[in-house]
């Protein structure tokens, strides 16, 4: 079946109890690096030829998530999203 690598934010959570699934939000473009915390993922589109002015003229990705964040940074558990 293989290995795949995952972000087990269960790890940081145990390390640092500040942290938890109320208040994390992980991003990545791959939506299997979710496995583990299927709740706290956001999945964005890649980023990718960003070397390339007109390839970083033309994302808005960030722009997107930038107006995300500002809507929910208020939510007392992110979790519940």
């Amino acid at each position: 079946y293989g290995v795949l690598n995952v972000k087990p934010l269960g790890v940081v959570w145990g390390l640092y109890p500040r942290w938890g699934p109320h208040n994390t939000i992980m991003f990545d473009d791959l939506g299997r690096n979710f496995l583990m915390n299927p709740r706290a993922g956001l999945k964005i589109r890649p980023c990718r030829g960003m070397t390339i002015r007109e390839n970083r003229e033309r994302d808005v990705e960030l722009q997107g998530l930038s107006r995300y964040l500002d809507l929910i940074h208020h939510e007392p558990d992110l979790s519940s999203l």
